[in-house]
């Protein structure tokens, strides 16, 4: 069968893909392997794997490449821009434009994030940014 879907149908899946996957963290519907840290995302009403432990935000994105920190004159967070992927295509979480945006060469893709999502990536960065990560 062959592929029928536009390079940036693919892309906006991606962006699609990972906005849901923070918005399952955001729900509490995520879990993380003990032995090996892998997430596994379940669909409403899953029950969780035994022995998985409830996976939160700092372990999504505790292998991020690039965090930057978008600060107002007072040192207050506005917000963040977390870099998830790098090369091929780049793939930023953004809480100041509220979406998962893709770049790549010169297409580019977007998905906007949840409200909750939003939350819990600001709440993480408020706590990373008081302790000068």
């Amino acid at each position: 069968m062959t592929d029928t879907k536009s390079q940036a149908e693919r892309n906006r899946e991606h962006c699609k893909y990972i906005a849901e996957c923070l918005d399952i963290i955001a729900d509490g519907r995520a879990y993380k392997n003990p032995d090996t840290g892998e997430i596994v995302y379940l669909d409403e009403g899953e029950e969780a794997p035994e022995d998985y432990e409830q996976a939160d935000m700092l372990d999504y994105f505790g292998d991020v490449y690039d965090v930057r920190y978008i600060v107002g004159q007072d040192r207050e967070l506005r917000g963040l821009q977390l870099l998830v992927a790098f090369g091929g295509p780049n793939v930023l979480v953004d809480t100041m434009s509220e979406s998962v945006a893709l770049f790549w060469w010169g297409d580019n893709a977007s998905y906007p994030l949840g409200s909750e999502a939003i939350r819990e990536i600001e709440s993480m960065g408020e706590e990373l940014w008081e302790m000068g990560a």
